[in-house]
């Protein structure tokens, strides 16, 4: 959220001169999430998912994620938490580099994008952890179902028989003209 309203280049450029009124916003926008994750709840959800577009290594580095970033999203997914529901979190592009951090926030599920090496993110999160995603949103964008299933193929030759649940699914950019086999 304090990308969105900041804008991503700004915040990470906060992160590195003004890290106070950064942390100032994530605080901000870390509280509208707590209070809205509520009312979600409240309004008779089962999960929350979390979608954070510019969190990947390609648009913020370790160090800030690490500082800044991971202590937001513990409070976050605590806070969700405590309402005795699960909270599962997608993070755009490459977060190799970050998987271990992101579980250290509590999450119950973790979806990556095509960028990420599913079978690599299975040995990180372990064998009872739901991972899911993986499935590139140009697969989809093709229309050829063909494509689609050899897409969903592909994950699943990774992941079969480590799991009990095992999600294929896009990247959270879903074609505007996505092929109605989907």
């Amino acid at each position: 959220m304090a990308s969105m309203l900041r804008g991503p280049e700004k915040l990470v450029s906060d992160f590195k001169k003004r890290g106070n009124s950064a942390e100032e916003l994530l605080e901000l926008s870390c509280n509208t999430q707590v209070i809205t994750g509520a009312a979600i709840v409240h309004a008779g959800a089962d999960f929350i998912w979390i979608g954070e577009p510019t969190l990947s290594s390609g648009s913020i580095s370790l160090e800030p994620f690490k500082r800044f970033i991971i202590p937001c999203l513990k409070r976050l997914v605590k806070e969700i938490k405590s309402h005795k529901i699960k909270v599962m979190l997608h993070v755009c592009g490459n977060i190799s580099d970050r998987i271990e951090l992101l579980l250290e926030t509590g999450i119950d599920a973790l979806s990556v994008s095509e960028e990420v090496d599913l079978a690599e993110a299975r040995q990180i999160v372990g064998e009872d952890f739901c991972l899911w995603g993986n499935i590139a949103p140009a697969s989809l964008s093709s229309g050829i179902p063909s494509e689609i299933e050899e897409e969903a193929r592909r994950c699943i030759e990774k992941e079969w028989g480590k799991t009990e649940i095992l999600f294929c699914v896009q990247d959270v950019e879903l074609p505007p003209k996505h092929p109605r086999q989907i």
